[in-house]
């Protein structure tokens, strides 16, 4: 027994020692052939969340070059130092990752990510900036501008205070929010702050303000407005208020040119557009219990013998023929029904 167990040991062993020598000799093979070679090519692939790309790949390239002091074309595999590449790409602030490797025919492949951005900030100051959806601030292009919510009035202090913060994550939002619905991208064109420290919208199509209020709900009060404009505006026109203020929960708030205010409260819309509904659904079920009747029914005073016809009128929605004389009372009726002692004048009966 023992004897197995040590010969079991040495099976062990001799197998570790196999799989050592063969990493050896793949690492031995691998530092030969980085040696042996250059890089070939470069090839560039640039990913973004965006409908346009904000970095190219020549920008790319010369800050791969820049960082390795050399052009990467021709330079020997073994010189090249991957991760320092990739921590100068990402230094870039229009780059959000990145990402380097090499084929088995020496090309070097760059994988870029760059940055969203998701609105332009201008400061009371006149500066302006981008921001992306991580809340980092980036700077202008030279080379073009992005098509994206425009903030104003924003601080133009270089260090931000507790409250500077806490209106940045608002802005964040309130642009991440607008940019979720196709409609409010293109209805929604600038977002003012005002001295109070609220939000003002202004729109593209219409002369009127959007109040929001803080941006606590922006949800939801864009889904008011938005019931406001199918509701209201689409038959009034875009132009009837100056001001529609949806800062206050359940109600959105149009403002005349004179200053008086009328309050639509948009749960009642909702409940309006429901009681619509139940009345349509409500008249074809009336209308086709009608019609059934009429086809299987008929009034005949001069049939013997006669059969009672029971209606409950417990469910007056879904009525129910019962052809017997006796029925069974069911649990949903509320009395049980009295069948005529003598002949009535006009009784129904199945039609022939």
């Amino acid at each position: 027994m023992q004897k197995k167990k040590i010969i079991q040991k040495i099976l062990v062993l001799a197998a570790w020692l196999l799989v050592g020598s063969g990493m050896i000799v793949l690492l031995v093979a691998a530092n030969r052939k980085e040696q042996g070679h250059v890089c070939k090519e470069v090839r560039i692939v640039i990913k973004g969340d965006g409908e346009q790309f904000f970095v190219d790949k020549t920008d790319i390239l010369h800050l791969l070059n820049e960082a390795a002091q050399d052009s990467l074309t021709g330079m020997p595999l073994d010189q090249l130092q991957l991760s320092k590449l990739e921590h100068k790409l990402e230094k870039g602030v229009w780059i959000r990752d990145a990402e380097l490797y090499i084929d088995s025919k020496d090309i070097l492949h760059v994988l870029v990510t760059e940055r969203e951005p998701i609105a332009r900030v201008f400061t009371r100051s006149g500066a302006s900036f981008y921001i992306d959806s991580s809340g980092k601030q980036m700077p202008l292009l030279e080379k073009e501008s992005a098509r994206v919510l425009v903030i104003s009035n924003f601080t133009g202090a270089r260090k931000w205070n507790k409250s500077d913060s806490a209106m940045a994550k608002d802005i964040k939002l309130i642009a991440q929010t607008v940019n979720a619905s196709e409609f409010w991208k293109r209805q929604i064109a600038q977002v003012d702050i005002t001295p109070a420290g609220t939000y003002e919208a202004i729109p593209v199509v219409g002369n009127h303000l959007i109040r929001l209020g803080t941006a606590e709900n922006i949800e939801k009060k864009l889904a008011r407005l938005f019931l406001f404009y199918k509701q209201v505006l689409s038959k009034t026109g875009f132009d009837k208020y100056d001001i529609v203020d949806v800062q206050y929960a359940g109600q959105v708030l149009g403002v005349h040119k004179d200053g008086a205010a009328t309050a639509i409260d948009s749960v009642q819309l909702a409940k309006n557009i429901e009681e619509l509904l139940e009345r349509s659904r409500q008249q074809m079920i009336n209308d086709s219990l009608v019609q059934a009747q009429q086809n299987i029914w008929k009034v005949d005073t001069t049939a013997k013998p006669y059969v009672p016809v029971v209606i409950d009128t417990v469910r007056p929605s879904n009525p129910i023929l019962t052809k017997t004389a006796n029925p069974i009372p069911t649990k949903s009726q509320k009395a049980k029904p009295v069948v005529p002692k003598a002949k009535p004048k006009a009784v129904m009966h199945r039609q022939r």
